[in-house]
């Protein structure tokens, strides 16, 4: 029996065998037609053998990758790493993007910081929805850019200063104007 070839049923094997050597007796062995048949069968195998092994070479090296990838313990492998770098950035990219929507919304708005820190929603439509829900029940923004001064003037009084250690005993002057014009010309 060829090598590497296994008996599946021993009275099979047998029988075969005998087949072929009574074929190789009764067309003569001058011919070479069976040792070449024999011969073409065993190098037909060595190549598959060799493919055999060449695929379990590539799998095992397919594993080690696969090993190294998935990582073996506590630290994890590259995938697991790299995925976890990925979560981390999608969460900080969310973070950022809400962060500018609650800006643009706070902005347009014109909201107080008391009310910016209020603001709920993730997307910049559900702020805006929630800003004016609190525009709504508290008020808007209560700072004024343009207030003007009441009719009596100005809501916070003028000190009356004066220069030096003028007093306001009498001959003393009043007027700033004259006091320049008085140093101009020299009189003072």
């Amino acid at each position: 029996m060829p090598e590497g070839v296994e008996e599946v049923e021993g009275t099979e094997a047998q029988e075969t065998e005998t087949e072929a050597t009574h074929v190789t007796e009764g067309e003569g062995t001058s011919e070479g037609r069976p040792t070449d048949y024999v011969e073409k069968i065993k190098a037909e195998s060595k190549k598959w053998e060799k493919r055999s092994k060449e695929n379990f070479e590539e799998l095992k090296k397919a594993r080690e990758e696969l090993a190294k990838l998935k990582g073996d313990g506590e630290s994890g492998g590259e995938l697991s790493q790299l995925q976890k770098q990925v979560q981390d950035l999608l969460a900080e990219n969310a973070q950022a993007k809400r962060e500018a929507a609650v800006a643009k919304v706070a902005s347009d708005k014109k909201l107080t910081a008391e009310q910016v820190e209020l603001l709920q929603g993730d997307t910049p439509e559900e702020l805006a929805a929630h800003a004016d829900k609190l525009l709504k029940a508290f008020g808007g923004n209560t700072e004024k850019k343009d207030q003007t001064p009441p009719k009596g003037g100005s809501r916070t009084p003028k000190e009356n200063l004066r220069p030096g250690n003028a007093s306001t005993e009498a001959g003393a002057v009043e007027d700033m104007g004259a006091v320049a014009d008085a140093i101009l010309t020299g009189g003072f």
